[in-house]
């Protein structure tokens, strides 16, 4: 099922400036898997080694936590990617 994903402006250097992205799957982990497949440089900017996200995950603006990439999506759902933020 197609759905589409939101990028934070800084993600976007890695889908030739495309802020909204259409993928393919039926659950959030699907949706980002694709997008990886699609888009292979953004991988290293949204998973670590071991596939644990390294952005912040939104489904229609709640929180999706690590454990919960399983989460089903439908057309109209929102999926944005944020990227954490350190400072100091």
């Amino acid at each position: 099922m197609a759905q589409k994903i939101k990028l934070a402006q800084i993600l976007q250097q890695y889908t030739g400036d495309l802020e909204t992205i259409e993928v393919e799957g039926s659950t959030v982990g699907e949706c980002l898997n694709d997008l990886v497949i699609k888009y292979p440089e953004i991988k290293k900017w949204i998973f670590d080694p071991n596939d644990a996200p390294l952005v912040i995950v939104l489904l229609n603006k709640e929180l999706i936590l690590p454990g919960q990439m399983d989460k089903k999506v439908t057309r109209i759902d929102n999926i944005e990617l944020v990227p954490l933020i350190a400072g100091g």
